[in-house]
């Protein structure tokens, strides 16, 4: 679904929302687990499958094992469950709450994170994103290959403080809440700088610019726009209907 030839970005932008949709309203944990299944074999023609996996295995991962030993040991149950504690419904629970979250993610890096640039432009553009809005979501998104670097920081901020015994991996799974909330806040923080930054050198100009050139591009194909469109709609339609 997301590899060549590429659709039109106001294809892609569509097909996209409509793929987050079914996400968040699947049930199925084989249904779930068979879309990112897809979706994995497409970041693998991407070249982006070693990217996900190392962004599974530091926010996926941890977050879903979190969730089992709430929901499926502490909890024993759903959040609306009124009947007898169940083990099973926890775990059953966790499961597709972590399915929906690596699968938000892989269609996220899949649709957007592999765009070259004019085109990631372009499919805001198509959205009637512009200006200062465009800088700041354009910079967030380039701010990627800086989290480790700030990741590195915070845990070393938080050995000196005595907040950390040592550096293992098991240590540093437990101060993942913390580590993902301040990344969070600092990559909003250095987009607004950046966009600042941007607005007065004049460079939102040429992104708007870059946006409108990229507008025209002659390799997009409407065909493959169609086919997104409709294997998108044919997922929500299996999302809605509980299937299998």
């Amino acid at each position: 679904m997301w590899t060549s030839p590429p659709p039109p970005p106001i294809f892609r932008g569509l097909a996209t929302l409509l793929a987050f949709f079914g996400i968040v309203i699947a049930h199925s944990v084989i249904l779930l687990g068979a879309a990112l299944l897809g979706v994995l074999v497409t970041l693998s023609v991407q070249g982006r499958l070693r990217a996900f996996a190392r962004f599974a295995g530091a926010v996926i991962l941890p977050v879903g094992l979190g969730l089992m030993i709430i929901w499926g040991l502490v909890r024993q149950g759903t959040p609306d469950d009124m009947a007898e504690p169940s083990i099973r419904a926890g775990v059953l629970y966790a499961t597709i709450v972590t399915l929906r979250l690596a699968l938000l993610g892989a269609v996220f890096q899949a649709a957007f994170l592999a765009l070259p640039t004019p085109k990631l432009v372009n499919l805001l553009h198509s959205f009637r994103i512009r200006g200062r809005g465009l800088a700041v979501i354009v910079s967030t998104l380039n701010l990627w290959p800086d989290f480790r670097r700030h990741v590195e920081n915070i845990v070393a901020a938080r050995c000196a403080r005595g907040l950390m015994p040592d550096r293992r991996l098991i240590t540093r799974l437990r101060q993942l809440p913390l580590a993902v909330r301040t990344l969070f806040i600092s990559a909003l923080g250095q987009g607004l700088e950046r966009a600042d930054s941007w607005e007065a050198s004049g460079l939102i100009e040429r992104l708007n610019t870059l946006g409108a050139r990229a507008n025209g591009a002659s390799d997009c194909s409407p065909i493959a726009g169609a086919a997104w469109l409709a294997m998108a709609a044919l997922w929500v339609i299996a999302a809605t209907s509980g299937w299998p």
